[in-house]
């Protein structure tokens, strides 16, 4: 399965290299071009993963608040 990924990666890199070289621009500017292109988009799902982790721990921070109002109230003790 990482052979596959690998490869599709590679692959997707050389056609991206390509689209730009197609459309008259030098080589160097192409890899640029797509170099670029490639840091953007890890960026951005960089951010998403960070933003996503966030948003897990203040859930499980507001469901273990929830969880201890709840027993505090049944049990009739106060939350520590």
């Amino acid at each position: 399965m990482a052979l596959v990924g690998a490869f599709s990666i590679e692959w997707g890199i050389g056609a991206l290299m390509d689209l730009p070289s197609t459309s008259g621009l030098q080589p160097r500017k192409a890899l640029r071009a797509t170099f670029t292109t490639l840091l953007a988009r890890q960026l951005a799902s960089f951010v998403r993963f960070a933003m996503a982790a966030r948003w897990r721990a203040k859930r499980a921070l507001g469901r273990s608040a929830l969880v201890r109002g709840g027993f505090a109230s049944i049990s009739g003790t106060k939350p520590r």
